[in-house]
């Protein structure tokens, strides 16, 4: 019999090659619509339930997750329910969701990096929603073009200062 190991890689493998035939088919004009959004939700439920026979990979989970908001997400986008130019930022939204998902279905609970990668995905498509709906000027982003690298060294220290107060 397999060990988990062995079939985690069998799994990755094959899901890998659905998500290759799946890009390929697309970018060949192929396959177009609800077809290929059905084939995302079987995909994402695929890597959701090689989480399960893994032994609890979070590994599989991110994907799984966020396969089946995002197919979701664009078949909303693209039934012309709602406007494609305003709501396109809900695809940040679902990749949000998604590790919230990872966080309370997949993680410990001492482990929050999902959560916080989750939240700060749903705070910034809330703001490019409202930079679409003209609530928010674009030169705001300019001005955050500035800020986001002072984010990333004081999360920098942050990650480097901890080990050391344990």
């Amino acid at each position: 019999m397999a060990s988990k190991k062995n079939r985690s890689k069998i799994l990755i493998g094959i899901m890998l090659i659905l998500l290759g035939i799946y890009f390929l088919l697309i970018n060949l004009g192929l396959w177009k619509g609800i077809a290929a959004n059905i084939f995302l939700v079987i995909l994402g439920a695929a890597f959701i339930a090689a989480f399960y026979i893994s032994g609890k990979a979070v590994g599989f989970l991110i994907p799984g997750f966020i396969l089946t908001f995002l197919s979701v997400v664009l078949a909303l986008l693209q039934s012309g329910l709602v406007d494609e130019k305003r709501y396109w930022p809900l695809i940040v939204t679902a990749i949000g969701l998604a590790f919230i998902c990872v966080y309370f279905l997949g993680t410990r609970k001492e482990e929050v990096w999902p959560l916080v990668l989750g939240i700060g995905l749903f705070v910034l498509s809330g703001l490019l929603l409202a930079t679409t709906f003209e609530l928010l000027d674009w030169d705001f982003w300019r001005l955050m073009g500035y800020f986001w690298p002072v984010i990333l060294i004081f999360l920098g220290i942050w990650v480097l200062l901890k080990p050391l107060k344990s």
